[in-house]
């Protein structure tokens, strides 16, 4: 996917470049200080050229002594060449599958939109139709209404009825209720399904008697699963109390109860809290022939949600079963009970690591300590910080970032360590406190300062290529502002030379990227002054993944930029597409395709506007 840089002739530098090499690599700490990255001496300059060379596996261009070329050397491209070769322009520049100049009529951009759902319809436009018109809500119920009361008949489009369903399901508005009450109607099972999902997303408890009348109808486990959820949202009560009925009818399997309908339904009608259902669930358990142990675990977690001392320890009996899926079902069964701190055993015993990550990821789930006391909570983290030293590494990932989360001390002062430590402890350790850290400013300040410092030795010492491509990483979880300028400044610095696949350049823009909201500022500063050409498509790539309105307006500008080269105001406005908000991005592209003098923009901007706002190719 990305491109490979030709070798070419010395390059006068940026003023930036020039700023950058001129203060050799000098970054600002979070205390507001410059760390001093390479040496000051010639010498130490040329370190780190060798430290980016060795990254990269190729020489470092903007820094060599010589702009002489060979005779022999490759033929260096032009810019439209470059952008040419680029696989991400590539999409754009191809050949058009419409023919005429597009003038259609964009004045309804809910139906515009809905019609997208249609077959013929291009994949991504149609992706982000859906989300467009799932956001529009009420505005878009009658443009979507037409679409599927089109095709609901023609047994060929059932794909289009489940994209008009799909985008109900995935509105907050209310609005599908009614296409979803028709889509239970239709004849193809997996229409109804789609049309389950809009009910289950928006419940009622009048809807239980429509999902209940299609339920014999469905045969696959999916769909059977699905309207099962779908009625305990309608109501839980009611639902609850057709277990019995379940049960009774349920098919056996070598003398077990062999019944989606029963392993769906215990689980969910196990988070009861009626003394009545709870004192019937466990008459059910006694005197039910064919329940497996699964079954039996639900079914005696309401009593033990309400003190029953017979039936908690019971459950914490079989957490210390032999088969791996009793363990499972009982905990859930904990969980369902309001007892998840019953199951801290099998953190400490459990067989498997998945089976302890997953027990240490639930009790360390923040939303339970409402309910726990002082010591409670004191104790969960207490088994969180013995799990550090689990042999298994997932579950010493699960058990640190439980603590970062939480801003724990030690939790803190151990990522710090592993922060410092060889390439598997710094992955975990990233891995850990990525998305952990936007509320505690002071942990990531520290982060940051021990990664610039392990930067510091290693740039100005050893220069292994996998160590240095693994502290940025690891800056990359590091939020904030100051880590954007460090990963910006990094870019410019190793520039062209090749790391994992791709421009350094490009591979640090990405770690900006991942550093969060407040580093991704930097990008949309530093595009307001890049001026190499193939560097703003980068910047570009990223921006738009950010959906920010501050990201929008920056891609809008560039695309009304006349002064900026044809082929990036056609890459923006590809990416703009997917970004949404249609209103704001159709009539600046309508705009400049009727206006423009540039050749490769007027045609790309007519293709994108075929794709994305005309009628559907059949």
């Amino acid at each position: 996917m990305h491109r490979a840089f030709p070798p070419r002739a010395r390059r006068v530098p940026t003023d930036r470049q020039t700023r950058i090499a001129g203060r050799h690599g000098r970054h600002l700490c979070p205390s507001g200080h410059a760390a001093r990255i390479p040496a000051p001496s010639r010498e130490g300059r040329v370190g780190l050229v060798v430290a980016l060379a060795l990254l990269g596996g190729v020489v470092f261009f903007a820094w060599q002594k010589s702009s002489s070329v060979g005779t022999d050397s490759p033929k260096t491209l032009t810019i439209e060449e470059l952008y040419r070769q680029d696989n991400r322009l590539r999409p754009v520049l191809a050949e058009c599958q419409f023919d005429g100049v597009f003038n259609a009529d964009t004045t309804d951009i809910p139906a515009i939109l809905a019609s997208k759902l249609d077959a013929g319809a291009q994949l991504e436009p149609q992706r982000r139709a859906r989300t467009d018109l799932a956001a529009m809500g009420d505005e878009a119920a009658e443009a979507l209404r037409r679409v599927f009361d089109s095709a609901m008949g023609d047994k060929w489009r059932n794909g289009v009825v489940k994209n008009v369903l799909g985008v109900c399901a995935l509105s907050e508005s209310d609005f599908g209720i009614p296409i979803a009450m028709d889509g239970l109607r239709h004849s193809a099972p997996d229409v109804r399904g789609e049309a389950l999902l809009v009910l289950s997303q928006h419940p009622r408890k009048e809807y239980y008697d429509a999902i209940e009348a299609v339920l014999p109808g469905f045969k696959l486990e999916v769909h059977l699963e699905r309207a099962m959820r779908g009625l305990h949202a309608c109501d839980p009560e009611r639902f609850t109390r057709g277990v019995e009925g379940w049960i009774e009818i349920a098919g056996r399997r070598n003398g077990f109860i062999a019944s989606v309908l029963v392993d769906t339904a215990l689980p969910l009608a196990a988070r009861s809290r009626d003394p009545k259902i709870a004192e019937r669930f466990l008459e059910l358990e006694a005197e039910t022939d064919g329940l497996m142990h699964r079954h039996r675990s639900y079914l005696l977690a309401p009593s033990a949600a309400l003190g029953n001392e017979t039936s908690i320890q019971r459950l914490k009996d079989q957490l210390a079963s032999d088969e791996p899926q009793v363990r499972f079902h009982t905990f859930q069964a904990l969980e369902a009970a309001g007892r998840v701190d019953d199951g801290y055993v099998l953190v400490e015993t459990g067989v498997t690591p998945s089976e302890r990550a997953t027990a240490l990821g639930t009790l360390l789930d923040t939303s339970y300590d409402a309910k726990r006391t002082a010591e409670q909570v004191a104790d969960v983290i207490a088994l969180a910080r013995r799990s550090l030293q689990d042999e298994a590494p997932e579950v010493r990932e699960v058990a640190l970032r439980g603590l970062v989360k939480r801003g724990d001390g030690e939790g803190l002062a151990h990522l710090m360590q592993l922060l410092q430590g060889d390439l598997e402890e710094r992955a975990l350790a990233t891995r850990a406190m990525r998305d952990m850290l936007g509320d505690q400013p002071e942990a990531a300040d520290q982060a940051r300062s021990v990664l610039i410092a392990q930067w510091d030795n290693e740039v100005t010492g050893s220069q292994r290529p996998e160590v240095m491509i693994s502290l940025l990483t690891a800056l990359g979880a590091v939020p904030g502002e100051a880590t954007g300028l460090f990963l910006a400044d990094t870019a410019e610095l190793l520039g062209e030379n090749s790391v994992k696949g791709t421009s350094g350049f490009h591979w640090a823009v990405g770690q900006v990227f991942n550093a969060g909201p407040e580093a991704r500022t930097v990008l949309r500063e530093r595009i307001k002054t890049e001026t190499q050409p193939l560097r703003r498509i980068d910047l570009i790539q990223f921006l738009w993944q950010d959906f920010s309105d501050e990201s929008l307006s920056i891609l809008l500008n560039i695309l009304e930029d006349e002064t900026k080269s044809g082929f990036e105001r056609l890459y923006a406005a590809d990416r703009l597409l997917r970004m949404g908000q249609p209103e704001r991005v159709l009539p600046v592209m309508k705009r400049i395709h009727r206006t423009s003098g540039d050749q490769v923009l007027r045609s790309g901007l007519n293709c994108l506007l075929w794709a994305w706002f005309g009628p559907a190719v059949t």
